[in-house]
């Protein structure tokens, strides 16, 4: 169509024929894209009418000023400033073939702008090294939030450089409060480095200004639980919108922590009625945070403490049920042996040698670890190794020592988890410990 644009005797008609079919979300691409087959072929020319017809975008123009650096002088002067004019907001360059404009524009007229695109550029193509270098050449001088969020996020896993993140993730908050993002990158660096208080602080300001925002509620509800107010976090999660969407499951997780961290809170206060609520609830999916009930929903730990508090509420017979909703749960090997959670299948190992069925869970402890070993060895995943199942093969074998120092390692971190709770439920249902 372009071709037949070129030849057309009208070219009005011809350009609208041609301009009318490209309708996708990121046009300019396809303008590029076009432009790039030209380039290849040395059909210069024919590459700048294309890119004349583009949107405005900035990564048109530096080609349009790099194609007429040997023809007008002018006209690429030109072009380089209106590049330079217009925001970086959602202009993410990723093919490499653009590097050497960038860099050819950067030497014509110095800017944070082509080094920022080009270290993205950089960035998309697993160049790591270069990408960092040329986010630490621009320093301090973008006016642009968002620049900082990303050079944030590339150096996230540099351990030396956790000063410096943070003060990029401030900076863009600082710079851009209105916009949701910034809060949340600092949300989520607080939390990674365990800084719970600080997480805490910015959560709440966060949801002030952005309350009916879904992952600032999220940030918000997890920073609750993670300062051990379990009962706000409750509240902050039932007025909280979450569309349905595949993997939307984070909401119900920490929903369910919450209503468990509350019961346990009941348990100590020997308040088993109450305790009782919060469990029940702590089986639901609230259709409000965008998760569907799964086929063969995991309910042990709940099942566990609801087990206990009904016995002590002096009902053996739905205690008795609970435990056998979870040997239930645990009579296919295939289904403990494939679980990720530690304490769900510590419970069910628990339960099955509380009823004397011992050889069972011998057998289903010795398969559960072997699994664990081959995908350790394969590479697979690295769950054996971590303080979870360390203290789950330490407490079963009867390592006492071994499995304490791994409980006070994972208190330590202080954050809320399922594990957490589940190491508060076992002191409290089995040894009768308060904590």
């Amino acid at each position: 169509k372009f071709e037949k644009y070129l030849s057309a005797d009208d070219t009005t008609k011809g350009r609208n024929e041609f301009q009318r079919d490209i309708q996708n979300e990121f046009p300019q691409e396809t303008y590029l894209e076009l432009a790039m087959q030209y380039v290849n072929t040395d059909m210069n020319q024919e590459a700048i009418k294309v890119l004349e017809l583009a949107p405005a975008h900035p990564i048109v123009y530096y080609w349009l000023a790099y194609l007429y650096r040997n023809t007008s002088k002018q006209k690429s002067e030109e072009n380089i400033i209106k590049a330079e004019v217009i925001s970086p907001w959602l202009v993410f360059p990723f093919r490499a073939e653009r590097l050497a404009v960038l860099e050819w524009a950067e030497q014509q007229h110095h800017t944070w702008k082509t080094i920022y695109y080009t270290a993205i550029i950089q960035w998309n193509n697993g160049n790591l090294t270069k990408a960092k270098q040329l986010f630490d050449q621009c320093g301090s001088e973008p006016r642009y939030a968002p620049f900082y969020i990303s050079r944030g996020i590339l150096f996230s896993d540099d351990k030396n450089r956790k000063d410096k993140v943070l003060k990029d993730f401030v900076k863009a908050k600082e710079m851009d409060p209105s916009e949701w993002r910034t809060w949340n990158v600092l949300n989520n660096f607080y939390e990674s480095n365990d800084s719970f208080p600080e997480q805490f602080n910015n959560a709440k300001e966060a949801y002030q200004k952005f309350q009916s925002n879904a992952v600032i509620g999220i940030n918000y509800a997890k920073a609750l639980l993670n300062v051990k107010r379990p009962k706000e976090c409750v509240e902050v999660l039932n007025s909280t919108l979450i569309l349905p969407q595949e993997g939307a499951g984070e909401g119900q997780q920490i929903f369910a922590m919450a209503n468990i961290a509350v019961a346990l809170d009941n348990i100590q206060q020997k308040n088993y009625q109450k305790a009782i609520i919060y469990l029940t609830q702590a089986k639901r999916f609230p259709e409000n945070l965008g998760s569907g009930m799964p086929y063969d929903p995991d309910y042990r730990l709940q099942d566990y403490l609801l087990a206990y508090c009904e016995k002590k509420s002096g009902d053996e017979k739905k205690a008795l049920q609970h435990y056998r909703d979870i040997i239930n749960f645990s009579a296919d090997p295939e289904k403990i042996i494939s679980s990720r959670s530690v304490t769900g299948n510590y419970i069910s190992i628990a339960v099955l040698k509380k009823f004397n069925k011992k050889e069972q869970a011998a057998v289903l402890m010795a398969e559960w670890m072997h699994v664990q070993d081959s995908l350790s060895t394969w590479n697979i995943s690295d769950e054996k190794k971590s303080p979870q199942m360390k203290w789950a093969r330490a407490k079963f074998y009867g390592r006492t020592a071994e499995a304490k120092a791994l409980e006070g390692k994972i208190f330590a971190k202080g954050n809320e988890s399922f594990f957490s709770l589940f190491l508060r439920a076992i002191k409290l249902v089995e040894w009768g410990r308060k904590t």
